[in-house]
């Protein structure tokens, strides 16, 4: 994934912007740097993510004397919850697709959060409609945003906002449709049609931007549309551990298995780890955005789309062989 990203920021257009150029490849090779090193990471990390906790051992390192204090009914209920919760978080259901490894989620999980960051950066930023700063991913705000216009009459801008949150919605809605009954770890036949529209839906925001067509709030739209469908591809193939567009939630996360660690309860310390990366994943796309965004201006929208439509090419022509 890296490489076709470093490929196409080489080849996909203005080759007489060399100096600009430079800076941009310095800047994504930087932040790119980060999401490798991170994901480099998990790749003995991710064989360990069956923690003290076990489905043999319920209650983790609790000695028979203390379960032996414990009423019955409590002991059979929380045996019974802890043997679910720690089943479901280490099987890997197989269905008629190709079977995944954790270690291969959470790496492309890193790379289209990075994707999803850049994105919202670059629209952010104000580059592509003029006076207008627009998230298109982690769109908690604009409910409040789009509430607090509405209350000040301020109409458009409500407007904004609303039509961002149903496009983000409807990204998903996409993805839901394409995918209805996802397995975990278990690539779903319908994968790579849904990047191929993610990234057609980034030339369509690109070619508005540049020109080509009408400038208008329709590169928003379809920024988080493309950002919807890729955040819920990854969120269903891996119950959630791979949100790559939505950060709110995640950070929620990040606090709440940071105190259970603190306090002792190192169950989730796998997942902590995943959802660190991905934030710095997600705001090292962003870092990037503010250069290439600078150097390409209306044009920076390029480099998502044809990572997104690659991918979809590749996933629709066979994908990854699996575990």
């Amino acid at each position: 994934f890296v490489s076709i990203y470093l490929v196409c920021c080489v080849h996909a257009f203005h080759f007489h912007l060399w100096t600009s150029f430079t800076m941009v490849s310095m800047s994504l090779r930087r932040s790119l740097l980060w999401v490798v090193v991170i994901a480099a990471a998990f790749s003995t990390s991710s064989a360990k993510r069956v923690t003290t906790s076990s489905p043999l051992t319920p209650f983790g390192s609790k000695s028979s004397n203390e379960l032996a204090r414990m009423p019955c009914t409590t002991t059979a209920a929380a045996a019974a919850a802890s043997l679910t919760s720690n089943t479901a978080a280490i099987s890997t259901p197989r269905g008629g697709g190709t079977t995944l490894s954790v270690k291969f989620c959470v790496t492309a999980g890193l790379l289209v959060a990075f994707n999803s960051g850049y994105i919202n950066g670059c629209c952010l930023k104000g580059t592509f409609v003029e006076g207008t700063k627009q998230a298109v991913a982690a769109v908690t705000g604009a409910y409040t945003t789009g509430a607090i216009a509405l209350a000040d009459g301020r109409l458009d801008f409500f407007k904004l906002q609303a039509k961002v949150l149903a496009s983000y919605i409807s990204g998903s809605a996409i993805a839901g449709a394409l995918i209805p009954t996802p397995k975990l770890y278990d690539l779903a036949e319908n994968t790579g049609t849904a990047f191929l529209l993610a990234g057609t839906f980034l030339f369509a925001a690109h070619y508005l931007a540049t020109g080509k067509g009408p400038s208008s709030n329709w590169i928003f739209y379809f920024a988080a549309i493309a950002n919807g469908i890729t955040n819920s591809v990854t969120s269903v193939h891996t119950a959630n551990l791979c949100r790559t567009a939505h950060y709110s939630g995640i950070s929620s996360d990040i606090g709440t298995f940071s105190g259970q660690w603190i306090g002792g309860n190192d169950a989730n310390a796998f997942k902590l780890k995943v959802f660190i990366a991905l934030a710095i994943s997600f705001f090292m796309g962003g870092y990037a955005s503010y250069f290439v965004s600078d150097a390409y201006t209306s044009s920076s929208l390029i480099f998502p789309a044809i990572f997104d439509f690659l991918i979809g090419v590749w996933l629709t022509m066979g994908g990854p062989k699996g575990e």
